[in-house]
């Protein structure tokens, strides 16, 4: 019962501006099993989920040029048009005030 639940082979997009963050997960990620797909920006990541096709896409939310927000909006969009099942979309960021958290929520429960 002590068994953690492992990764498998579950592919993941990593989307990651910080270096050292980016590194980080990624290896905490690969160690557990998953095959992951680490890019630094917003386009180069919304890029990379059309493509693959992820189990998971696991996005900062404070990206230059393209939030996190604009990010899964456009994968969405793409696995609607596409007929395709939606992936796990996680969102990463290191706000801490009230707002940031309301805006996260919002986002999250929001029906387009």
């Amino acid at each position: 019962m002590n068994e953690v639940a492992r990764l498998g082979h579950a592919r993941i997009v990593l989307i990651e501006d910080d270096p050292e963050s980016r590194a980080s997960l990624q290896t905490l990620l690969e160690e557990e099993g998953a095959e992951v797909v680490a890019v630094a920006d917003a386009e180069d990541g919304a890029e990379a989920a059309i493509a693959h096709l992820p189990d998971a896409v696991i996005c900062d939310l404070d990206l230059p040029g393209m939030d996190g927000f604009y990010l899964i909006q456009r994968l969405r969009d793409h696995e609607i048009r596409g007929n395709l099942p939606p992936c796990v979309a996680i969102a990463l960021t290191g706000h801490d005030g009230e707002e940031y958290h309301c805006a996260v929520s919002a986002k999250a429960f929001s029906i387009s």
